[in-house]
């Protein structure tokens, strides 16, 4: 498999199979060559926003006009594609602030406002297209129908899929209420560290690593305070293993295994590329990602920040789907969604109605991947010692764990 390559907005592509290009995002290697395009979309709010950085398709725009161009090319004839905001054009890099945040609530977009469904507003665009909008195919074969983006070409199939699973299943466990009000008493959360930030609006390079803590209480006798004192522990699937002194494996939070040293900050937000990532149901029960980014704007809290309206925006397999459903129980028996319970059946064929991106990167193969937009708030925190991952026994009987199913 080729390096993953993330570069800003719409200038290019991942290659995450072979010369395959297909998703769009952040990166913290070279640009890859742009070929241009219509332009990007203006910035948001009445001033129009920063507007983007130019690519070879368009001009670069200003605060007061929103700009014309997108990082390497255009909006798409469909909609105004949204997008992470480019990096600072005249900002020195480097600082000596150390920041760590710790996640404190989660939204999915599994819920309903005056606007309609939430999901449609999370995440960024990621194939450079408005499905059913401008560009009706997608960017992929649906295995069963063609999955529409969000506003502005928001690319979230996950999230429309957890809120059909709370709407027609009723299955609220997996909510973003009950996660939040979870992780709020203690339960593992993410934890997120800003290394070598100079403490102003804009930083043109920062170290940003990301961790899944375990259980507040595994090293703590009391709930989370939120303030800044809280120390979490750091689970070591989080952890570059090191030699130990004995031979065996050794972990430090000095070596995290999801880490951009390429960060950035533009106009007090945070923006990180995540080639991979975990994100923690539970201490033996996560869904991994890849070629994601992180932007969150950076609001001072007292002698640290806090990390307000996050986004984690990438892709995640239809295994990954599949196999955190054995961590919901089903609203009836209170039985986990193994594959012999007598809903996964529905609940599957709803799972395979939503993949709507694929690594292979063409219009003409299966969609084999879920988009993903989550909305994040974070607060401080401090990272505490490293607990090693004992994973629980499996909630299933033998072969019939939903990891080991497909499509």
């Amino acid at each position: 498999m080729a390096k993953v390559q993330l570069a800003m907005g719409l200038a290019a592509i991942a290659a995450l199979v072979g010369a395959c290009q297909s998703l769009v995002g952040i990166e913290d290697s070279p640009a890859l060559p742009s070929s241009g395009g219509a332009g990007g979309a203006s910035g948001a709010g009445a001033s129009g926003g920063a507007g983007g950085a130019a690519g070879s398709g368009g001009a670069a725009g200003d605060a007061s006009t929103g700009g014309s161009g997108g990082t390497g090319g255009g909006a798409d004839a469909g909609c105004p594609l949204a997008q992470p905001p480019g990096p600072p054009t005249s900002a020195a890099p480097g600082g000596d602030l150390d920041v760590v945040v710790a996640v404190r609530q989660v939204d999915f977009g599994d819920q309903t406002d005056s606007s309609g469904p939430t999901w449609k507003h999370i995440g960024y665009d990621l194939d450079q297209l408005c499905t059913c909008t401008g560009d009706t195919a997608g960017s992929c074969k649906g295995p069963k129908k063609t999955v529409c983006d969000g506003i502005d070409g928001r690319d979230n199939a996950l999230g429309e899929f957890l809120y059909q699973i709370r709407n027609v299943f009723k299955i609220t466990q997996a909510s973003s209420e009950q996660l939040s009000q979870k992780i709020e008493t203690g339960t593992n959360t993410i934890l997120i560290r800003i290394r070598g930030y100079n403490g102003t609006p804009n930083d043109a390079e920062v170290e940003v690593s990301w961790y899944a803590s375990a259980d507040f209480d595994a090293t703590n006798a009391t709930l989370p305070k939120w303030d800044g004192t809280d120390a979490w522990s750091v689970l070591s699937t989080s952890l570059l293993p090191q030699a130990g002194a004995d031979g065996g494996a050794a972990y430090d939070v000095a070596h995290p295994k999801y880490v951009d040293k390429l960060a950035y900050v533009t106009n007090g937000v945070l923006a990180a590329s995540l080639p991979a990532g975990s994100f923690a149901l539970a201490t033996d029960q996560s869904i991994d990602f890849t070629a994601a980014f992180l932007t969150a704007k950076l609001t001072k809290k007292g002698s640290s920040y806090s990390l307000e309206e996050g986004v984690l925006a990438g892709i995640t397999s239809v295994g990954q789907v599949l196999g955190a459903l054995a961590s919901v129980k089903d609203p009836v028996t209170s039985k986990p969604l193994c594959t012999d319970n007598l809903i996964y059946g529905g609940v599957k064929n709803l799972v395979c109605g939503f993949p709507d991106m694929s690594v292979l990167g063409s219009p003409s193969k299966p969609c084999d991947h879920f988009s993903l937009g989550i909305k994040m708030r974070g607060e401080p925190a401090k990272l505490g010692p490293v607990t090693v991952n004992e994973l629980d026994p499996s909630p299933c009987a033998p072969g019939k764990h939903p990891k080991d199913d497909s499509c």
